[in-house]
């Protein structure tokens, strides 16, 4: 084989070795990108377990939560909840927006499908109690969730 030839093949070798790489780096990145999908339902599912679980298992907190949801007013008379019990429910309330939070970062970064925010239960955030805190609360959200919130909020 002439000079020329060698050059030719070690061209397509060269051009064929680059494919298979490219390839490589393909499928490597599209299972990362499947792990932190993984990972990050994970830890949206544990943010939500532990929320519930803080409900389920102190029986003050399931309480405070039974009467906002049975008495719209309750949040606003220091004579059915206490200064303390207040900011108990503030910060179980504060914890779970940081989860629909964290879902819609997640979201419009195109890590998670935009169905996970269909799962969120918007339910408690439209009670009396969730909607004026949220109007005190919302300038510490990203701008952008605090939009989609109040969208939701007010459905």
């Amino acid at each position: 084989m002439k000079l020329g030839e060698w050059a030719a093949v070690a061209e397509i070798i060269g051009g064929a070795a680059i494919i298979a790489s490219l390839i490589f780096v393909g499928a490597e990145v599209r299972q990362n990108t499947a792990a932190i999908r993984s990972a990050t339902v994970q830890a949206i599912a544990d943010q939500s377990n532990a929320s519930n679980l803080a409900f389920a298992t102190d029986e003050k907190l399931a309480d405070l939560l039974f009467l906002t949801l049975k008495d719209s007013e309750a949040h606003k008379d220091p004579s059915k909840i206490t200064g303390g019990d207040k900011i108990r429910l503030e910060m179980i309330l504060r914890s779970t927006l940081r989860r629909v939070e964290n879902i819609y970062l997640h979201v419009e970064g195109g890590v998670l499908e935009p169905e996970a925010l269909d799962r969120v239960g918007y339910g408690f955030y439209r009670t009396d109690f969730a909607k004026d805190y949220w109007r005190a609360a919302r300038a510490g959200f990203d701008q952008d969730f605090a939009k989609f919130m109040d969208e939701k909020v007010n459905e």
